[in-house]
């Protein structure tokens, strides 16, 4: 056997090589693919899910649209969205008076609460 031949053949021996081992790389992706995909949704489950998205928007809506207290120690509250709006275009009617009221909103928001002391008042 020449040397040309053995060139020829050992070619083919590397084609057939990488393609088997593509092969058993594309079974083998596919078998691990079934295995860990997950179960298709159903009609329960999905249920179940839009049962689960429709509170969680009620509670939204519900914040939305009433007054509460966000921090009660700031007295920082919460208003309904149309009615904030309705305040922040009356307060900024002057520019300047809503920036200075804005500044001082966000001063008492981020302002260190008071410690409570260390031991009790004795008059308490």
């Amino acid at each position: 056997m020449s040397y040309e031949e053995r060139k020829g053949s050992s070619g083919f021996l590397y084609i057939l090589a990488v393609v088997g081992a593509l092969l058993i790389m594309k079974y083998t992706v596919n078998k691990v693919s079934q295995h860990t995909a997950p179960e298709p949704l159903g009609a329960e489950r999905n249920a179940e899910r839009i049962k689960a998205r429709e509170e969680v928007e009620a509670a939204a809506q519900a914040v939305i649209n009433s007054y509460g207290w966000v921090d009660k120690d700031r007295q920082i509250a919460h208003v309904p969205v149309d009615r904030g709006i309705e305040l922040m275009l009356a307060e900024w009617q002057s520019p300047k008076a809503g920036r200075a009221k804005l500044i001082s909103l966000s001063a008492k928001a981020t302002a260190e609460l008071p410690q409570a002391p260390a031991e009790p008042n004795p008059f308490e």
